[in-house]
Order: structure tokens, then C-alpha cells, then sequence
């Protein structure tokens, strides 16, 4: 740690603190919360069939071929905002020895709560996606079961927690007034 005393102000009044001769230190971080209503296109379009683009084979009636699906797509009023929470430390190392070095080291932690997100018809049509949400493929079961797929339901919903957490690790060295200019590298 630097400490300051008043033999170590100078003229201007501004205070200034002596160097570590091995290695200075600066820490530094933050936490915050953010928040993300649902555009008004997510909540309030019209519901309406489309078609999808690509085509399909359906995994419970394969013998029907592959074909593009009916969907159902438009907003949700139901939608809930997202919200996160974001951890952030870091740590700047100088060594005075190397005029022009510094090392970083930071970690981060996202968490984003009730994403709005729209599944994609193929997903939904894996054992995962079908199993996860089993009431996004409208079947007709009226004549055989399982029937051909009525439409699919790709309305945007709320569908947890997405994580990102790591570190990033970083060097800048920096070459001032040489005879051709002024380098910075960074990695």
C-alpha cells in the first residue's frame, strides 16, 4: 500500500504518492443489476400462423418425409422483464522495472433471469426440446396417435437463467517518443 505525508505534496497542492520500487497495484470491481422490459412486439404482435423456412421430418411419423411446418408466432402479454446481476473484480499490475508494462487479470459473473427468448422449430423437435416443452407441437390426434403435426408454437417465453462467468487476462506494453512514433501492444 502507498501512503501519503505532507512532505510528499508538491506546490500545486495536488498530492503525490511515492512508488513501489517492485510492483504497483490497483484493484478494482463492481456489482450491478440490470433490467429489460419486453418490447412491444414481444408482447403485444398479433398471433398469426407462418410457415417455417426449412423443412422438417417429424421424429414420431417418419414415414411422412420431410416438409415445412405450420407455426404459430406473435407476442406474449404474459412476459416477465429479464433481470441480471453482474459481479466484476479485476487487478492492474505495473512493475516500475519494465516502464510501460502492465498485466491484468479479471473475472466476471453474469446471471440473466427470465430471458425472452423464441425456440427454434428444429429444437422443439428433438427428444430435448420435446420433452422439455411438451405442449410447443400441436398435434391433430383425431384419426391416428400420434397425429401429424398441427402447428408448432414458436411465441417467445420466459425460459431461465443464462450464466457467463470467466476471467480475462490481459498485457499492454507501450513505447513512447521513439524516433518513428509512439507503439502500444496489447494481447
Amino acid at each position: 500500500l502507498r501512503h501519503a505525508c505532507p512532505r510528499h505534496m508538491a506546490d500545486s497542492g495536488k498530492l503525490r504518492l511515492p512508488n513501489n520500487p517492485v510492483v504497483n497495484v490497483l484493484l478494482r470491481g463492481s456489482l450491478s443489476e440490470s433490467f429489460k422490459a419486453p418490447d412491444l412486439g414481444q408482447l403485444y404482435a398479433p398471433i398469426s400462423r407462418a410457415t417455417t423456412s426449412a423443412s422438417y421430418v417429424d421424429p414420431l411419423r417418419p414415414l411422412d418425409g420431410s416438409r415445412q411446418l405450420s407455426s404459430r408466432v406473435g407476442g406474449n402479454p404474459a412476459l416477465k422483464p429479464e433481470q441480471g446481476k453482474v459481479k466484476y473484480a479485476g487487478v492492474v499490475f505495473e512493475i516500475p522495472a519494465i516502464k510501460g508494462l502492465s498485466l491484468t487479470a479479471d473475472y466476471f459473473d453474469t446471471q440473466v433471469r427470465n430471458q425472452i427468448t423464441t425456440l427454434s422449430a428444429g429444437y422443439l423437435l428433438t427428444a430435448e426440446g420435446r420433452t422439455k416443452f411438451p405442449n410447443a407441437i400441436v398435434r391433430d390426434n383425431s384419426t391416428q396417435n400420434p397425429g401429424p403435426i398441427s402447428y408448432v408454437d414458436l411465441v417467445s417465453n420466459n425460459l431461465g437463467l443464462q450464466l457467463y462467468r470467466g476471467w480475462d487476462f490481459g498485457a499492454r506494453y507501450t513505447l513512447r517518443n521513439t524516433t518513428v512514433g509512439s507503439f502500444t501492444f496489447n494481447a
